[in-house]
């Protein structure tokens, strides 16, 4: 799958989106020095919120590369959801975020990539806190441990969740009665993974190691197979 230059995807993810903020209040200003427009940095119709993991740009090289271009690896859309990734340009404030933090920005729509606008902080209206997987909500007793993290093939993310030591044993088990509450259907199973699908998102369920830090794992692929047959 091809990195995006703005997010692009599936449905919202579950409980991690959140609506776009409002127009921000400016003070009253008089008629001959009009107050700037907040919605250059906050228009749904030009800009898109994305979350995600602060990265250097893999484009080296030619178009879509630069100084100052970067990518969130994976990431998360507000206007469409979760997405695999994001490049966009522009970002040369000094309080930067070193690479590999979370961050929150405003990008506006552009091509060959999208451009920075400005950095959505902790508190602050529109923060996503996390990326969560498409569609799915982990049932009580589990949680997400760690961060997201963008598998070699660019083309999934893994999120790593503890349901208690006994549960882990057999997190297909765990998180089965969850899958199917929530809507979603086993497309397959194999010696130490399951995956489920819903409409167009598939995720994986992955038996964890064992020992200190072998957590079970989640996988979400992004592939859109159409009419949602199958796992492909």
């Amino acid at each position: 799958m091809a990195i995006v230059a703005c997010a692009c995807g599936s449905t919202a993810a579950s409980g991690s989106a959140a609506p776009y903020p409002t127009s921000t209040p400016v003070a009253a200003a008089s008629p001959a020095t009009p107050a700037p427009s907040p919605t250059k940095l906050s228009d749904p119709n030009t800009s898109d919120l994305v979350c995600g993991v602060l990265s250097a740009n893999s484009v080296t090289s030619g178009q879509g590369s630069g100084p100052n271009t970067f990518e969130l690896r994976p990431a998360t859309s507000v206007r469409t959801g979760t997405v695999n990734s994001a490049r966009f340009g522009g970002w040369v404030s000094a309080d930067r975020p070193a690479l590999g933090g979370y961050v929150c920005v405003w990008l506006g729509q552009g091509a060959p990539m999208s451009g920075f606008r400005s950095q959505v902080r902790v508190g602050e209206s529109g923060y996503i806190a996390e990326m969560l997987p498409n569609l799915f909500t982990l049932p009580a007793g589990c949680a997400y441990v760690a961060r997201p993290a963008s598998d070699p093939d660019q083309v999934s993310v893994r999120w790593q969740f503890d349901c208690g030591t006994t549960a882990n044993r057999d997190a297909r088990g765990a998180l089965g009665p969850a899958f199917t509450k929530q809507g979603w259907t086993v497309c397959s199973s194999g010696l130490a993974n399951q995956t489920w699908r819903q409409s167009s998102s598939r995720l994986t369920v992955s038996e964890g190691a064992g020992g200190a830090g072998g957590f079970p794992v989640l996988t979400q692929l992004f592939v859109y197979t159409p009419g949602g047959a199958g796992c492909g």
